[in-house]
């Protein structure tokens, strides 16, 4: 029992700094603004039961986009909301700041953070 107590505090104390890095790297990242076109969404979900026997889900979203002047590809994790209010396929103007979903602007609207 000990064990597993050291082993979860050791995983919420890894979560916590990786939090805490991915935040100040995205604070170090110049805003940037592209020509892209989303071409893929994607949703995973995880289960997982804890000790009671209650079971619970988490559910990833994420938005694929390709910046039309390179080709490059960026992959960006978004709220449920915004995965909602993304339509595939289109192109538009994506501003992101590091790995952080700022906004996307395209024909038929505006979706921002």
């Amino acid at each position: 029992m000990e064990l597993l107590v050291a082993v979860l505090a050791a995983v919420l104390i890894y979560f916590v700094f990786h939090g805490i890095n991915v935040f100040i790297q995205n604070m170090a990242v110049p805003t940037a603004t592209e020509e892209v076109c989303l071409y893929f969404k994607e949703s995973n979900t995880n289960t997982f039961t804890d000790k009671d026997g209650t079971v619970m889900a988490e559910t990833a979203y994420l938005a694929h986009f390709r910046i039309l002047s390179t080709e490059e590809n960026v992959v960006l994790r978004v709220s449920h909301r915004i995965y909602n209010a993304l339509p595939e396929e289109a192109e538009g103007r994506l501003t992101y700041k590091g790995t952080r979903f700022l906004s996307f602007e395209y024909a038929g609207g505006y979706v921002k953070l």
